[in-house]
């Protein structure tokens, strides 16, 4: 699961909680940090969430998911992964990693999409070539087991 955050004061915290959740039902989180929501919906693996109360007071905060399609979730999908908070942690928890590439990414798929000038010449930018959502996959080295 890639998870992305905005910067509430609450989002750390959260962040770390959310992945140790995904990580004792077995499952695998890529922790990203601070990043606007489309980013979470591009950047995607298999399931996205981005932790964020979106324009509601910065006391608020919430979960949005995404698909691997970078779409919202169904109701009904989000009523089987509430179900899953009551399940017993799994034998075999997965791991919990963090990218440092995911703002960079983003960053990249929009100066390719959408172009770029610089301010100061004026000068389309050179864009480069946007990584693949595979260079976001996390080395086995860098796991942390919990």
């Amino acid at each position: 699961m890639f998870i992305g955050r905005d910067t509430r004061g609450s989002g750390p915290d959260l962040e770390e909680a959310f992945a140790e959740g995904v990580a004792s039902a077995g499952g695998n989180a890529v922790l990203a940090g601070v990043l606007p929501t489309p980013a979470v919906a591009l950047l995607a693996l298999d399931l996205g969430v981005v932790i964020s109360a979106s324009h509601n007071p910065p006391q608020y905060n919430g979960v949005k998911f995404f698909d691997a399609n970078g779409r919202k979730l169904s109701d009904a999908s989000e009523e089987e992964i509430e179900a899953l908070l009551d399940a017993e942690p799994a034998e075999h928890p997965g791991a919990i990693d963090h990218v440092s590439v995911a703002t960079d990414s983003y960053l990249e798929h929009i100066v390719e999409r959408f172009g770029a000038t610089c301010p100061a010449s004026g000068s389309p930018s050179t864009a480069r070539t946007a990584p693949t959502r595979a260079s976001l996959r996390p080395h086995s080295s860098s796991s942390e087991r919990r």
